[in-house]
């Protein structure tokens, strides 16, 4: 659970990171404000958190830890699209995928903490903002050599690392009863 939080907001962080400088430069030669407002799309994690997090009760939280990556490499992918509309999609579906999955392995780490909850909660965090740090970071060499590409290709094999974790908590078996429809 921690590397999947390392995972996503290292995805997330990365992409908002550079995307800026996209929008910026040629073709699109955005204003800085409009970019600000196009980076509005951050609101869709207000709906995003509390319906996934609802889902992942119903559904389970591995299923809905697998559409949320999924929903981020929809959106990665989006972005490399030319036109400034698909770009801006791609932001929303993978800003709207981020904030789920936040949502479901924040409360999932939680639950199977026990009587450590604290302890459990802040590796989570160390873990979510460390794939800030040093994802965003990379990205930075990504986007030296190849631009958008190399920015949406490194994010893409992050996503896919974390759908890979997504599926490997599958086999994380449940606390108890009280924790088996969400596992």
């Amino acid at each position: 659970m921690f590397a999947a939080g390392f995972l996503l907001m290292g995805t997330f962080v990365t992409v908002y990171n550079y995307t800026g400088y996209r929008l910026l430069g040629a073709p699109y030669g955005l204003s800085q404000g409009v970019v600000g407002a196009i980076f509005a799309v951050y609101l869709v994690g207000i709906f995003s958190s509390a319906w996934m997090g609802h889902l992942a009760g119903r559904l389970g939280r591995h299923r809905m830890l697998w559409t949320a990556f999924a929903l981020i490499l929809a959106g990665i992918g989006l972005t490399l699209l030319r036109p400034l509309p698909a770009v801006v999609l791609g932001l929303a579906v993978l800003t709207f995928g981020f904030f789920g999955g936040h949502s479901i392995v924040s409360s999932w780490v939680g639950r199977r903490a026990g009587s450590s909850k604290a302890q459990a909660s802040s590796l989570y965090l160390f873990s979510y903002y460390m794939g800030s740090s040093i994802a965003g970071f990379c990205g930075g060499f990504f986007w030296s050599a190849e631009g958008w590409a190399g920015v949406a290709a490194f994010t893409g094999l992050l996503t896919l690392a974390g759908l890979g974790v997504a599926l490997r908590l599958v086999r994380l078996a449940p606390l108890g009863a009280a924790d088996s429809a969400g596992s």
